[in-house]
């Protein structure tokens, strides 16, 4: 399981209020509920409760699928990638690839790979 730096901040910003951080990623809003794990011996575990809703199925041919912004950011800080956005891994694979195959690697300050390099 991935390890992340949790921190809870009791009343913050105001008296009552409390402040979930996670990577450094506030994501108090989109957060129900927290438990959390302090076996001596272990790694601390918490478990978060997300606001979104579980379905089984959910069958529709033309829907807006709406996240609230504090859900999605939670998510995103977590490792989620969101549909149709390309991952920051295939972000930079997909800026320093070949041009031509798409394949290779481009050469420093080049769009083509050695293979690809059109003769001068």
């Amino acid at each position: 399981m991935t390890r992340h730096r949790v921190t809870i901040a009791p009343n913050t910003p105001t008296l009552g209020s409390h402040q979930l951080l996670v990577d450094g990623h506030d994501i108090s809003r989109g957060v129900a509920s927290l438990r959390m794990s302090l076996d001596a011996g272990e790694v601390p575990a918490v478990e978060l409760e997300l606001r979104i809703l579980e379905l089984d199925r959910m069958d529709l041919e033309d829907a807006e699928l709406y996240i609230p912004d504090a859900t999605r950011g939670a998510l995103i800080a977590l490792g989620w990638t969101p549909p149709g956005a390309e991952s920051q891994d295939e972000a930079l694979r997909a800026a320093t690839s070949c041009v031509s195959c798409n394949d290779q690697p481009a050469r420093p300050g080049a769009d083509f790979c050695a293979a690809c390099t059109p003769a001068p």
